[in-house]
């Protein structure tokens, strides 16, 4: 059945919604991210609602089909959920177009819109990387993302502060370190929502509140990972 016709992934689109739907305002709320970053999704109908008040996530294809939907629950206290819908290709990534040859690659959705929080609560007014997310730690996404964007000459992994996350950066790291220019991003705890909630709720802020240009350091991969 094709991805398109999943009846799970007839979502209400959020400009259909009030202003501030139960979705959204989970999002803004719980995850820390901002809202101006949450509406820029919308807006690119990237992020939507289903049926369940879940965010569902969406990467498109060459075409602009949708191929790819991750759902995640908004509550951060209870039952929570988080899947992929049936029938998704993790080749076609929630991805954030960007003008530069670097990639910024994370492992879900909430992380790049974190990351992209946090530039603006550091001010970085000049950030233009591509940004996609893989939907877990495996690379298909990635492959693809870059035979679609043969300009992008530099990879920084930001992978999550875990052992899955370390592992990963290092077979990425051994697969195109030879092609392109890694780097590493690492968070401060276990992935970029952890720092911005960190930040927002005023834990542990000597340690979250990072230098504004680490946000686009280079650091090398085999320094992170000890390759």
């Amino acid at each position: 059945m094709p991805f398109t016709h999943i009846p799970y992934v007839s979502v209400t689109h959020y400009s259909t919604a009030p202003l501030y739907s139960y979705s959204v305002s989970g999002t803004i709320i719980h995850r820390g991210i901002d809202k101006d970053i949450v509406y820029d999704f919308i807006n690119k109908e990237k992020l939507f609602e289903n049926k369940q008040k879940s965010c569902v996530f969406v990467g498109y294809d060459d075409n602009q089909e949708p191929k790819y939907a991750s759902v995640r629950s908004t509550n951060t206290t209870g039952k929570t959920y988080r899947g992929d819908v049936k029938n998704s290709d993790k080749t076609f990534p929630f991805s954030y177009e960007g003008k530069t040859n670097t990639l910024c690659v994370f492992e879900a959705p909430i992380d790049l819109m974190s990351y992209l929080t946090l530039l603006k609560y550091h001010k970085v007014n000049n950030f233009s990387h591509h940004m996609i997310s893989l939907g877990g730690v495996a690379d298909k996404a990635l492959d693809y993302y870059l035979k679609q964007h043969t300009e992008i000459k530099s990879i920084m992994l930001c992978l999550d502060n875990d052992e899955a996350g370390h592992f990963s950066c290092q077979q990425i790291n051994e697969k195109y370190h030879e092609s392109y220019h890694m780097q590493r991003h690492c968070p401060i705890g276990k992935d970029f929502n952890e720092d911005l909630l960190s930040i927002r709720n005023n834990h542990q802020v000597s340690q979250a509140r990072e230098p504004m240009d680490a946000y686009g350091v280079e650091q090398d991969v085999e320094e992170e990972t000890e390759l």
